[in-house]
């Protein structure tokens, strides 16, 4: 059966739902740092650039990508339009994270890394083969094991983060993250960042 866009986004527009109690009870705060970002490739941007196309060349960005996120602590991270499954199980192994990739209807698979255990994961994530119509590039969904025990069901997709359910409520931060090497340096003709587009930060707590 065709699935339309609104269909898509009220399936979907979940990136967080959550099934039971999210963390053991514990007086201290707790959080959840998930990363959404959309990695264009992996190439750099401008690509055209000369220190850019070093970088790649070097076999770099990997290394670079993984330096700037680590920066911001994540424990899950939604990529958008992947490059080779190589450089992600490469960024994912710098970051002593696990990986799974969803591939796409085209040319831009979508990645998932989690600081926690991945105990099932599934592409399109609909009852018969993904629909040509379906509004995303890609569309994946993972459960994953919290420390507590309980499963955190994660939909990666062509969007930024968004959240449903109980979770929804423990929002304590979400804004793009312009530090670093996110951003291009307008000022300086050589510089290049990771990505033509920003990461997205989201941030859930629990006391």
């Amino acid at each position: 059966m065709p699935i339309s866009r609104r269909q898509f986004g009220a399936t979907v527009a979940a990136g967080i739902t959550t099934a039971g109690t999210i963390f053991a009870d514990d007086s201290r705060p707790q959080t959840l740092r998930v990363i959404a970002y959309n990695i264009f490739n992996l190439t750099g941007w401008p690509h055209q650039r000369r220190l850019a196309q070093q970088a790649v060349a070097k076999g770099q960005m990997a290394k670079r990508l993984a330096m700037e996120l680590s920066l911001h602590e994540p424990d899950i991270i939604s990529f958008s339009e992947s490059p080779g499954e190589e450089l992600t199980k490469e960024v994912a192994a710098l970051l002593g994270m696990n990986h799974v990739r969803f591939p796409s209807g085209g040319s831009w698979p979508g990645t998932l890394l989690s600081k926690f255990e991945i105990i099932e994961s599934q592409n399109a994530p609909v009852q018969s083969e993904r629909p040509k119509e379906l509004f995303t590039r890609h569309w994946g969904s993972a459960t994953v094991k919290l420390p507590s025990g309980d499963p955190l069901v994660v939909h990666s997709a062509h969007l930024y983060v968004m959240a449903a359910g109980p979770i929804a409520e423990r929002v304590t931060e979400s804004r793009p993250l312009f530090e670093g090497a996110f951003r291009l340096n307008i000022n300086d003709k050589e510089s290049f960042a990771l990505s033509d587009h920003l990461p997205q930060l989201a941030v859930f707590e629990w006391k």
